[in-house]
């Protein structure tokens, strides 16, 4: 039975059924209708997106699970560092300098945190709040990068209207032409594109706002945590209770029937010892009929079924539960296991590169108009630096990774960003040290006359043996 009649129906999924709980949706076509009004945004869209956020804001500050997942996320995917990518070798050393000097310090508007503890708030804010604003504000003589949080980005009055969607401005064709936050308790500001940028993982193309990450896992997570509790109480309650009687007792402690409960120094009263309760440090109580606890259901080995819980939350997340839940990773599936995060991490990191390059571009131009540095062609372009890949074994894979290098397979940039390193500086690090290294043992040799090749192969510097002379055809055998 279709839910518009007894019509023919081709598409299962449109047919409803009793034993299957039922879908609240409307045809899409409401969108169409309704676009003009509130440019297919509504408020209560909106509502709805704050209220995502805030159950996600719970769950991360209460659910120890949440926490640990979305730090995982945090871990894997920051810190973006960029380097810069003009021909002029020695500009880049400058641009990147005076980065680093920056990013290290507390160069938040608030001056509060240093650049790559604000990118850790920025991964964790697109996973629970959807997204989050970002804007470099130079007010106070140098560049600060300034971050709105969700609810500070938003319309002055309540509802939509066609230029504003939820703090979006948007033209008559749907192009983003700024944003419009709270910045003071009654003030508003209005930001055009090219001074905001709007943090977040899309998911659908006409959503202007991020969703809360948390919301495909949410309700898991909160019945893991309430079988938790009862668990919990459970145990309690066997550990304060060490046996149950069927039927009535004496509840004397003495032997005296006509005086149950004498003093120690009455006469003909001897006592009895101490009760079980009181020798099992637990209450005994008594029941008429017979108590029996439920048994039976999918949650009799109840932490599995909590760590089920806990592998479907994380799945919401977009990383692999066996990556989550370390005991699950064995053998035969690590590889996969660790292709599926190492995808999902990279994601994330392209997210926060983008937002990197957005900061680059404002920072480099700032310190070009202050004199710091000069325009060179390719300024505003760069390359960014994410941490190392996960990998099952450091060793091995840097082994394989050599060898293609060696062989030309792997460039040199790749296999050390799979590392969580700069490949010009390391390779500049390694020509310095190879260069002193050289001179100390050149320096060394002279000075003890004896061969240079004694001391570079101590340092790992490869040394043919010389060959062997030949012998003279004129000379004998010996």
């Amino acid at each position: 039975m279709s839910a518009g009649g007894s019509f023919y129906e081709p598409f299962e999924a449109l047919n409803r059924s009793p034993d299957r709980s039922d879908i609240p949706v409307v045809s899409l076509a409401v969108h169409r209708n309704l676009s003009q009004a509130t440019r297919i945004n509504s408020i209560v869209d909106g509502l709805r997106r704050e209220q995502l956020a805030g159950i996600a804001r719970h769950i991360t500050d209460n659910y120890a699970a949440a926490g640990y997942a979305l730090g995982m996320m945090a871990d894997w995917t920051t810190p973006a560092v960029p380097r810069a990518t003009t021909k002029d070798k020695e500009w880049n050393r400058d641009a990147e300098l005076l980065w680093d000097n920056w990013a290290e310090g507390p160069c938040d508007f608030q001056g509060r945190f240093d650049l790559y503890t604000l990118q850790r708030l920025i991964c964790a804010a697109t996973d629970t709040d959807g997204d989050v604003g970002q804007t470099m504000d130079e007010s106070r003589g140098f560049p600060q990068l300034r971050l709105w949080p969700c609810w500070r980005i938003g319309s002055k009055s309540i509802g939509n209207t066609s230029e504003d969607v939820d703090g979006v401005l948007v033209d008559l064709d749907d192009v983003v032409t700024g944003y419009r936050v709270l910045s003071g308790r009654d003030t508003w500001r209005t930001f055009d594109r090219n001074q905001m940028t709007l943090i977040y993982e899309p998911n659908r193309i006409e959503r202007f706002r991020g969703l809360s990450a948390l919301r495909f896992g949410a309700n898991d997570l909160r019945d893991m945590n309430d079988l938790k509790a009862f668990v919990k109480l459970g145990a309690k309650i066997h550990a304060t209770m060490a046996a149950v009687i069927n039927g009535r007792v004496d509840e004397s402690d003495w032997d005296d029937p006509e005086n149950p409960s004498p003093g120690p120094s009455s006469s003909g009263a001897k006592p009895r010892g101490l009760k079980m309760a009181q020798l099992f440090g637990g209450d005994i109580p008594v029941i008429d009929g017979e108590l029996k606890q439920l048994t039976g259901g999918p949650a009799d080995n109840k932490l599995e079924f909590m760590e089920a819980l806990a592998g479907m939350f994380v799945s919401g997340l977009g990383i692999p539960p066996a990556f989550y839940l370390d005991e699950k990773l064995t053998g035969p599936n690590i590889r996969s296991v660790l292709g599926k995060a190492t995808s999902r991490f990279s994601t994330r990191k392209r997210l926060l590169g983008r937002a990197t390059k957005w900061t680059w571009v404002r920072f480099i131009a700032w310190q070009i108009r202050a004199g710091n540095l000069t325009d060179v062609p390719g300024w505003q372009r760069c390359r960014v630096q994410g941490p190392p890949l996960p990998s099952i074994d450091l060793g091995d894979q840097s082994k394989v990774d050599r060898e293609s290098v060696a062989n030309g397979l792997m460039s040199r940039q790749r296999f050390h960003s799979n590392l969580g390193n700069d490949w010009e500086e390391e390779t500049s690090q390694i020509m310095a040290e190879d260069e002193q290294i050289i001179q100390q043992c050149a320096t060394l040799a002279e000075r003890t006359k004896l061969p240079i090749e004694v001391f570079l192969g101590r340092h790992g510097f490869p040394v043919k043996p010389k060959a062997e002379a030949k012998p003279n055809d004129n000379q004998p055998a010996q």
